[in-house]
Parts: structure tokens; C-alpha cells; sequence
């Protein structure tokens, strides 16, 4: 395990104990040439939020402090590790670091020679699998004296860096580049360090196993709910009353992914017997909407065809359904007044706050760039006065018409993907990067944000 200064490595070797100790009754040692055994358990305890000192105590995980040893020699330092490892039947060994372990002797050591004494004596007798942690000075990306990455028999490798397209915020990497015997089917991963050492694998859709109604989540004085308590935390409390909040969207965010982050608001308000107006993006029609807050959140069709309005094109094969609107599509200022007619019939009709959607790429491929920015300024205007909140969704090609609802937005967050991974960040408020992932623990969809600290 190789990387700079403050990238993980540490934390990973703990947590690497601490969960063959819990979840798989595996002993372990943690051979420490840097911080006395007090200060490592104290620190790991703290990133990882268990108590390794009970462990310790219980003789689950014993920590070798050699910091006082060091001068002592190559094999004096060996024989400890293996008689240690050996004494308490460890089936786990992070030596933290390989390189202070090299360079606290007079004389220069054969690496290759230390390491397949560690792997014949440990690994193939006794079963044991180590963890050799090397350090890498920032600025380098040799792998300490170049012969271990040959020897081991996988290689992974942390880093953090500045991303220029995130404006600046900082990600985790955790590079595979060896794993023997393994089919690696992808070498680079996200990670974090909240709440432990944890990798954000690449977005991936799961089952709902037991499908529930969406039960509401409350809202605050000042804020309505965005649905999902995590977003919530990330925006500091929700969407404020009469706001617009902006999503941009980047192109490889699919329809599911994005949805994931933002219908909950809608299946909040319908849970409260609040009504919703969409503009949807391209692809989504007024009977797929309806479909999805139905199958998705539990909802009824009756509930439906009165909370719901879903604005399309006419098409003259559209069946009359309550929750279709029909656009001309043709006369810009027919369409705006008909959009700004059913958003106040929604409201009129509950007599409660409304949540309306508009996606500015579907306004300007039907309008063109003008008639989108008036519209979403009309909105902007009724939600302010009528203290309801408007989502509006667009991605970076939009740049202009960005431009404008960027200065009006109350919020501006975005959507990327990293290594597979979807990525939220707010610009406006300033917020850290989240890894979205899926959670069907509640019997329906919602997003699960981790932030990448």
C-alpha cells in the first residue's frame, strides 16, 4: 500500500485489522515504526469511530511499538514481527512503514531479501496475509526503493489531487495497479476517509426488495425538505421557501441517475397532499411520469391524476389523461401562458405550496433561447412571491442561458462522473464533493451521499 503524506495509508492498515478482527475472528499485529502504540490506537479509534483499545486489551489486535528498536538491527526487528505474529496466531500484519523500517538501519538493506523472508516465513507457513505500507514523498511516483511492487503480489497505491473541472475540490484515488490472481475490472476507484477508510465503487442500480409508500420527511419553518435527509445535511437544511434551485447536469448523468437525486422532493410534497407541474427533460413523457411516482413511491393513480401535471408537445395521438398538460409547441407566448396557467391551477387546487420542474433544455428546444429565459423567469417570480420552490435542470452546453438563472439560483449544484462514480458539489452554497449512491433500504428510491473527506 503506497502513497503521499495524508492519503489514507494508515487508516486503511487499521481498518484492515479491525475488520478481520470483528466480522472474520482474525487476529492481528500492527508493527508501527512512527507513532507510539498510545497515539496509533488513539488516532485510529478516532478516524475509524471504534474503540481499538479494546481490542488490544482483549488480544484481538496487538500493536508493536519499534520505535525504540529501530537501531537494533535487520534481523533483531524480523524475529520480533514473526515471534509476535506467531505468539498470537495473527492471520493479519500491517508493518507501517516498509520504508522508515528500511531506513531506520546503519546499514543498507537488501529489501528483496526482507520481504521474501517476511512471505516464506508468514505468508506460506503460517497463512498470514501482510500489509507493507510504503511511503511516497509528494511530488514522486516511484514506489520506495523500486523492487517491492515486483515482490508483492498486489500493488494498490493512494492518492489525492485537484480536480480542475470541480473548481478546485479535492478527490481520493485508489489505484490496483496488481492484484495476482485476480481479474481487475477496472484499476481506478474513489474513496473516502468519513467514518473509516471506505471506496465508492462506480454507480450501480439495485432492487427494491419490498416496496413501502414514501413516508414524508418534514419541513422546517424556512425550508421544504428535499426528501432525502442527505440532502438536506448537504444544502443545510433543504430548499428554502420560494426559492430556484439549479441542477447542472453533465452529459454523462443518465435519466435514472438524476432522477434519483431529485424526485424525492416530488414524492415529498405528493406524500403531503401537495401538488408538482414538470417540464421534463427530453425522452420523458407525461404517462412515464406518472408511471414512475406510482411504481417508484407507492402512489396512487387517483392521487396522481390530482396532485401531478405533467406538460407535453401535442401530438394528436396523446390520450386525455388529468395529468397531461398539452403544449402547442408551436406558439412560444400560447405555451408560456399555458405552463403559468397549470402551475396556478395545481396550487389552487390543494390550496398548499407546490413544487414545479422545468428542464431548460426541453424550453429551449421547443421555444428557443429567449422564450427559456422568460419562462424561467416567470417562475422564478411566481415561486418568490408565492414562497413554492422551482428545480430547474440543465447541463453545460446551455452557457448562456445558464448565465442568467446561475445569478437568480438561491442554489447551484452539479452532477459529474468520475471513474464511474456520480459526483454532487454545490456552487452556491460552497459545499465538499458527495459520492451518490442508491439506497432501497426504505422500500423505495433514494440517494445516498457520502462526502469525500
Amino acid at each position: 500500500m503506497a502513497g503521499n503524506p495524508g492519503t489514507g495509508k494508515t487508516v486503511f492498515g487499521g481498518q484492515f485489522l479491525y475488520r478481520g478482527a470483528v466480522d472474520h475472528k482474525e487476529r492481528g499485529v500492527y508493527v508501527s515504526f512512527a507513532e507510539s502504540r498510545g497515539r496509533l490506537l488513539h488516532n485510529l479509534s478516532r478516524h475509524l469511530e471504534v474503540d481499538l483499545g479494546k481490542l488490544a486489551e482483549e488480544g484481538a489486535i496487538k500493536v508493536l511499538d519499534l520505535q525504540a528498536v529501530k537501531e537494533e538491527g535487520v534481523s533483531t526487528v524480523l524475529e520480533m514481527i514473526v515471534e509476535e505474529t506467531r505468539a498470537l496466531n495473527a492471520k493479519r500484519l500491517v508493518v507501517d512503514s516498509l520504508t522508515a523500517m528500511a531506513q531506520a538501519f546503519k546499514e543498507p538493506v537488501e529489501l528483496r531479501i526482507i520481504l521474501q523472508m517476511l512471505f516464506s516465513r508468514l505468508i506460506e507457513k503460517m497463512g498470514c496475509t501482510a500489509l507493507l505500507i510504503v511511503e511516497v514523498p509528494t511530488g514522486r511516483r516511484e514506489l520506495g526503493l523500486g523492487m517491492e511492487e515486483f515482490v508483492a503480489d498486489g500493488v494498490m497505491i493512494l492518492r489525492k489531487r485537484v480536480i480542475p473541472r470541480l473548481d478546485g475540490r479535492l478527490v481520493r484515488e485508489l489505484e490496483v495497479s496488481k492484484m495476482r490472481g485476480t481479474e481487475l475490472q477496472q484499476p481506478l476507484y474513489l474513496f473516502t476517509l468519513h467514518k473509516g477508510f471506505k471506496v465508492l465503487p462506480p454507480f450501480k442500480v439495485k432492487p427494491v426488495d419490498e416496496k413501502r409508500r414514501f413516508q414524508a420527511m418534514p419541513d422546517t419553518d424556512t425550508h421544504f425538505s428535499t426528501g432525502s435527509g442527505d440532502l438536506d445535511e448537504v444544502i443545510n437544511g433543504g430548499y428554502p421557501k420560494g426559492s430556484l434551485a439549479l441542477y447542472e447536469i453533465d452529459d454523462d448523468i443518465s435519466q435514472l441517475e438524476w432522477e434519483l437525486l431529485l424526485c424525492p422532493a416530488l414524492a415529498n410534497f405528493m406524500s403531503q397532499g401537495r401538488g408538482g407541474t414538470i417540464l421534463p427533460a427530453g425522452g420523458i413523457d407525461a404517462d412515464i411520469a406518472a408511471r414512475a411516482v406510482m411504481n417508484l413511491y407507492g402512489f396512487t393513480q387517483e392521487e396522481v391524476d390530482s396532485l401531478l401535471r405533467v406538460q407535453e408537445p401535442q401530438t394528436g395521438t396523446s390520450p386525455d389523461r388529468p395529468y397531461r398538460s398539452l403544449l402547442e409547441g408551436l406558439d412560444a407566448e400560447k405555451d408560456i401562458a399555458q405552463l403559468m396557467r397549470t402551475m396556478g391551477e395545481v396550487k389552487e387546487e390543494t390550496g398548499k405550496p407546490a413544487i414545479y420542474y422545468i428542464s431548460l433544455d426541453t424550453a429551449e428546444t421547443l421555444w428557443g433561447e429567449e422564450a427559456t429565459r422568460r419562462i424561467g423567469s416567470l417562475a422564478t417570480i411566481k415561486v418568490k412571491k408565492e414562497h413554492d420552490v422551482v428545480i430547474k435542470l440543465t447541463h453545460p452546453a446551455l452557457k448562456k442561458i445558464n448565465e442568467k438563472f446561475v445569478n437568480l439560483a438561491d442554489l447551484h449544484l452539479k452532477m459529474v462522473k468520475e471513474h464511474g462514480a456520480i459526483l454532487l458539489y454545490g456552487e452556491k452554497p460552497r459545499t465538499g464533493l458527495y459520492v451518490m449512491e442508491m439506497d432501497t433500504s426504505q422500500g423505495y428510491l433514494l440517494p445516498k451521499l457520502t462526502p469525500i473527506i
